[in-house]
């Protein structure tokens, strides 16, 4: 396992970072917070602090005090580290109090952490995976012993994976509270026991379960506005049971082989949560009558396997249950339908296997950690070569400067008789990295006018609704309207650069017809290889006239 995740380990930091999709925005957040919003006159014009104490903050405390100590690839790196490797410690630790001799179902977790939810740059969702992994471990663990301290350990970490992302937060909630539930109804059914009883051995789990109400009453004092909270189911029911069943999140495309081990992969997990719980209900059959099948509240074998099945289905009825539309943010059924697979791992570990039947398994956990782990490194160092231009962008745009990035076309990197893309988008937000740099604004930024997120715009800085006419907490992503004219004229600001990235021909007509109309009055100052990647340089208007700019020349070489 540990040379598992030293292969995981050398992977991200042979490329350093993986490109994601919202990788190079939480960075740019992370050293605004950290550096604060007013050290920058450029950026303290456009970005201004969100108070509220949502979830979404866990990653910026760990990004904010890396980048005080190194560069910010190898910072991210470290963060995307954290997100691959968390879960696999975490599950390592549920398995330690749960079924200790069975730790080598953890190798699961591995491919596991490789979903598309990762390479959308969704940093924050991977720690609240580990954030409810550990908040079922410290529960397990307070369980094994009285005191009233060991309370704490769960409060924790369910603190700690609610300011990570809410799904992880409300799957961790699920997860105690039906632990909980076991162990009471197992304490209720004691011989000479009552309710009163009961309850008394449960204070603590009563603790446990009332800690996040602060944290509930924070979360409706900062609710988003009523026009960010629309609220949709998203795919039919069937449709959201065959991407669960494939474990479609895993399949992205790196190379064919992802269409055929993923599902492999899925097929074992479900597979060991089919056959325990045939054998649970055979053994219930079985049990003498009058005898009680519930979990006490120290796991012995029949218990774990009552737990663990009972874990998985309410996870799978939280996820199929869970619209795709909500508070102000979108696409939840594919970070919900994550969780029911570590609880189908507590499943396989309940099973008696035999020693060649585990082999087998490891073996297959390990194979396809390293085919997705080899594939998706193969795939992004193909991406870091499409994104070697961003160098020189970086070198010639100046300091207090702003950058229009106009995406035109992101499937250059899968040429050369790549016949699919990936599942995510690795240039979406690649020239938000000028931004770590020099006091420099990207004119793009999907997440900062978005309402869960520590940054946004400020008032009257919305760069997507002045630039391209978006509605407010738009999902879609397409752009139709280059207005520069109306962004400067709305915000005071001047467009400094524009960045195409992508060959113009390859765009829709109606946006070509915008792009050659934005780059009216813009030079050329530099044209990759290929000509894929071009930057444009505001021509130097008369004195006195045109919107305000900042913009001070490159530093010279």
């Amino acid at each position: 396992m540990w040379l598992l995740g030293a292969l995981y380990a050398a992977a991200v930091l042979s490329v350093l970072p993986f490109a994601t999709n919202d990788g190079p925005v939480h960075m740019s957040f992370a050293r605004l917070l950290g550096g604060g919003l007013d050290s920058g006159v450029l950026q303290a014009q456009h970005y201004r602090a969100n108070g509220a104490l949502h979830p979404n903050l866990a990653v910026y405390g760990l990004a904010v005090l890396l980048l005080k100590g190194m560069r910010p690839e190898l910072a991210e790196a470290l963060v995307q580290l954290a997100c691959l490797l968390g879960p696999v410690a975490g599950m390592a630790l549920v398995l330690g109090q749960f079924q200790r001799r069975q730790q080598w179902v953890a190798l699961f977790a591995f491919p596991l952490a490789l979903h598309q939810l990762f390479f959308l740059g969704l940093y924050n969702y991977c720690l609240s995976v580990t954030g409810f992994l550990v908040s079922i471990a410290a529960l397990m663990w307070m369980q094994k012993r009285p005191g009233a301290a060991r309370a704490a350990a769960p409060i924790a970490a369910l603190y700690f994976t609610y300011f990570s992302h809410a799904a992880g937060f409300l799957a961790a909630m699920v997860a105690t509270g039906v632990l909980t539930a076991l162990s009471f109804a197992a304490a209720w059914r004691e011989p000479g026991a009552d309710a009163e009883e009961a309850v008394r051995r449960h204070a603590r789990h009563a603790a446990v379960l009332m800690s996040p109400l602060p944290l509930a009453l924070l979360a409706m004092g900062g609710a988003p506005d009523a026009a960010g909270t629309g609220f949709a189911f998203g795919a039919p029911l069937d449709q959201r049971l065959k991407s669960f069943a494939i474990l479609s999140p895993l399949n992205l495309q790196h190379t064919p082989l992802d269409r055929y081990l993923v599902p492999l992969l899925a097929a074992a997990i479900l597979g060991s949560v089919a056959v325990l719980a045939v054998l649970a209900a055979l053994a219930a059959l079985a049990a003498p009558a009058g005898r009680s099948a519930l979990a006490p509240a120290r796991f012995p074998v029949n218990g774990r396997a009552r737990a663990a099945l009972l874990l998985f289905a309410a996870l799978l009825a939280l996820a199929l249950a869970f619209p795709d539309t909500a508070g102000g943010g979108w696409t939840h059924y594919r970070r919900m339908q994550m969780f029911p697979y570590f609880a189908g791992l507590l499943c396989m570990a309940c099973l008696r296997l035999r020693r060649r039947v585990r082999n087998a398994l490891a073996a297959l956990a390990i194979a396809v950690s390293l085919a997705l782990l080899a594939g998706g490194t193969w795939r992004q160092q193909r991406i870091k070569q499409q994104l070697a231009p961003m160098l020189e962008v970086e070198r010639l745009v100046g300091r207090h400067c702003t950058v229009l990035p106009l995406l035109l076309d992101d499937g250059g990197a899968w040429a050369s008789g790549m016949a699919l893309p990936p599942k995510y988008r690795p240039f979406f937000h690649a020239a938000t990295r000028l931004e770590l740099h020099g006091d420099r604004v990207a004119l793009f930024n999907y997440l900062a006018r978005l309402q869960v997120y520590p940054v946004q715009f400020k008032p009257g800085q919305d760069t997507q609704a002045l630039l391209f006419h978006w509605l407010p907490q738009q999902e879609g992503t397409a752009v139709a309207r280059v207005d520069i004219a109306g962004y400067e004229r709305a915000s005071g600001q001047a467009v400094d650069y524009i960045l195409q990235w992508g060959a113009l021909p390859s765009a829709p007509a109606p946006l070509r017809a915008e792009v050659l109309r934005a780059l009216a009055g813009y030079a050329p100052v530099y044209t990759a290889r290929g000509g894929a990647v071009r930057l444009y340089r505001r021509a130097a208007p008369a004195a006195g006239a045109g919107p305000r700019s900042h913009c001070a020349p490159p530093a010279p070489d």
